[in-house]
C-alpha cells in the first residue's frame, strides 16, 4: 500500500510539473506576441509621428518661404496639426493654400497681395486700403505652375497680370540680344497689360506678350485677370479715369 501510495504521489507530482513546464511554454508564447504586438504599434506610431512631423515640417516652409507674419503661422499651423492628425485626410504641404478656410485664405492673400498691388504702375499706388481690400479679395485667384512649364508666352495673348509670391521663373525673348531676367517672389509680369486696359475699349483685342515667362523651379502666383481688371476699373471708372487721360496723353 505504501509503494502504491509512492508511485501515485511521484505521477501526480510528475504531471503537475509537466503542467508548469506547460504553462510556462504558453506564457512566453504569449509574452512574446504580445511583445512583438507592442514593438508593431510602436513602429507604427513612429512612423506616423515622422510622417505627421515631415508634413509639419513641410507646410512651416511654405509659410516662411512666402514671408508670412509669425501670427498666422500660429493660426495655420493650428488649423492644419487638426488636418494632419487624421491619417485619411490628404494635404498638399508644398502648397496648403487650397486646404485651409475661407477667412484664412483671405488673410494670407491680404498680407501677400496689398503690398504688390501698390506696386502696379499708375494705377494701385496711392489708392485706398479699402479698394485694394476689395481687389484682394474679390479678384485675385491663386495659381500654381510645374517646374519647366510656361506660364506666358512671347507673341500670345496677354490675358492677366501675374504676382510672384514663391518660386523663381526666367522672362527672355527669342531676340537673344535682349538680357533674360528673372522673376522670385514680389515680382510681377504683365505691367504694359495696365495700359491696355487703360486705353483699349474691348477684351478682344488683348495685347501680345513681348516676352516668354517660363518657370525654373514650382511657381505660387496670385493672377488679375484683364477681364476682371476691366470689370473692376467700369465699375469704379471715376477712380481711374485720370489715369486714363494720362495713358492716352502719353500714347499721342
Amino acid at each position: 500500500m505504501q509503494c502504491e501510495a509512492s508511485n501515485e504521489l511521484e505521477e501526480i507530482y510528475k504531471r503537475s510539473k509537466k503542467s508548469k513546464q506547460h504553462n510556462k511554454i504558453i506564457m512566453s508564447k504569449r509574452l512574446e506576441t504580445s511583445k512583438q504586438y507592442y514593438l508593431t504599434y510602436m513602429d507604427e506610431e513612429d512612423k506616423a509621428a515622422n510622417i505627421k512631423r515631415t508634413k509639419s515640417h513641410s507646410i512651416e516652409s511654405w509659410i516662411s518661404t512666402i514671408g508670412l507674419s509669425d501670427q498666422l503661422k500660429e493660426i495655420i499651423m493650428s488649423y492644419v496639426t487638426l488636418i494632419l492628425e487624421d491619417q485619411n485626410k490628404h494635404i498638399d504641404t508644398e502648397n496648403p493654400f487650397s486646404h485651409l478656410p475661407t477667412t484664412l485664405r483671405r488673410l494670407i492673400k491680404l498680407h501677400l497681395c496689398l503690398p504688390l498691388l501698390r506696386r502696379v504702375p499708375c494705377i494701385f499706388k496711392n489708392e485706398s486700403e479699402e479698394l485694394l481690400y476689395e481687389i484682394t479679395c474679390k479678384f485675385l485667384k491663386q495659381v500654381h505652375y510645374n517646374q519647366s512649364s510656361y506660364i506666358v508666352r512671347e507673341g500670345k495673348p496677354l490675358d492677366s497680370l501675374i504676382f510672384v509670391v514663391k518660386g523663381i521663373a526666367w522672362t527672355y525673348t527669342s531676340n537673344h540680344g535682349n538680357k533674360t531676367e528673372c522673376l522670385k517672389t514680389g515680382d510681377l509680369f504683365g505691367r504694359h497689360l495696365v495700359d491696355w486696359v487703360l486705353e483699349s475699349p474691348g477684351l478682344f483685342d488683348l495685347p501680345l506678350s513681348t516676352r516668354t515667362l517660363k518657370c525654373h523651379t514650382k511657381v505660387e502666383a496670385f493672377c488679375l485677370m484683364a477681364s476682371d481688371l476691366k470689370d473692376m476699373m467700369s465699375q469704379c471708372w471715376w477712380k481711374f479715369s485720370k489715369f486714363r487721360h494720362i495713358a492716352q496723353s502719353d500714347s499721342e
